[in-house]
């Protein structure tokens, strides 16, 4: 990952954070904590690693250590990894910030 890569990452990931700080509480915060806490099947690959919460389609360990981590890194993977990446390994989380984004009128 080039220099610049890794700051446009790191932008998406805070933005995100900002996008999730402005929806504590609504519907959208309420879709985010579903998917977080919410049984679905895992099997990610070499994002970072797999995640330490079966059931979870946390697309890296980070991801996992708490529900904002978890949409920022969602969101970061949303943009930053091949579309087919997040269908084959991680579809509901993919739904869920495709939804998130459109209650945000970000998408």
């Amino acid at each position: 990952k080039t220099p610049e890569q890794a700051i446009e990452a790191t932008a998406a990931h805070e933005y995100a954070h900002h996008i999730h700080m402005q929806s504590l509480g609504d519907a959208a915060d309420l879709e985010i904590r579903k998917a977080y806490s919410g049984p679905t099947a895992t099997g990610r690959e070499d994002f970072t690693s797999k995640s330490h919460w079966p059931g979870r389609q946390s697309v890296s360990v980070y991801g996992d250590s708490n529900v904002a981590e978890f949409w920022a890194e969602s969101v970061t993977a949303y943009h930053y990894l091949p579309r087919a990446w997040m269908v084959r390994n991680a579809p509901q989380t993919l739904q869920m910030v495709e939804k998130v984004l459109r209650m945000k009128g970000q998408l």
